[in-house]
């Protein structure tokens, strides 16, 4: 049973402004291509573009609809899934550290020099806890409820249940 459970869907206006943006210049391409009659008997091209505005204007966002980011405390371990694309499992015992902080993707992404050392695991939000893992990895994971979160992590981290007992 889990000690802290969010779900999260990505919404941010942002990322739908890309996809419009990518889904009007496919669009206005392919009415481009249509309407020059120097084009008109290449029905190879009207295809491909055809295929192009269908994808970036249908199916990107349906995948963008479909897309949850799941994050899961449990005694043990952390588990954080974006459905479909990605499945992390923390134990407790590689956690040096959770702290709440700030998101900023332009900063988090400015400040990855290894993606696989500073990764930022975001669908909503402008809050999250960072993880400091013992082998000096960082891992910044967005959330609704970053006060929630950082204290069921804090509360399996090696020795809390020690600290508690004291107190």
């Amino acid at each position: 049973m889990p000690i802290f459970q969010e779900g999260q869907s990505f919404r941010s206006g942002w990322l739908w402004a890309i996809v419009g943006l990518v889904a009007v210049i496919a669009s206005l391409l392919l009415i481009k291509v249509l309407l020059d009659h120097s084009h008109g008997d290449d029905a190879h091209s009207i295809v491909v573009l055809g295929i192009i505005v269908f994808m970036s204007a249908f199916v990107m966002p349906m995948v963008l609809l479909s897309l949850r980011m799941y994050t899961k405390v449990f005694a043990d371990r952390i588990e954080i899934s974006i459905f479909p694309f990605e499945h992390r499992v923390i134990a407790a015992s590689e956690i040096a550290e959770a702290t709440v902080a700030d998101v900023s993707v332009t900063r988090q992404l400015a400040g990855m020099r290894g993606f696989e050392s500073n990764k930022g695991l975001i669908a909503q939000g402008d809050r999250g806890v960072q993880l400091v893992l013992r082998n000096g990895n960082r891992l910044l994971i967005g959330t609704r409820e970053p006060e929630s979160l950082n204290a069921a992590i804090r509360s399996i981290l090696p020795g809390a249940r020690d600290r508690a007992g004291r107190n």
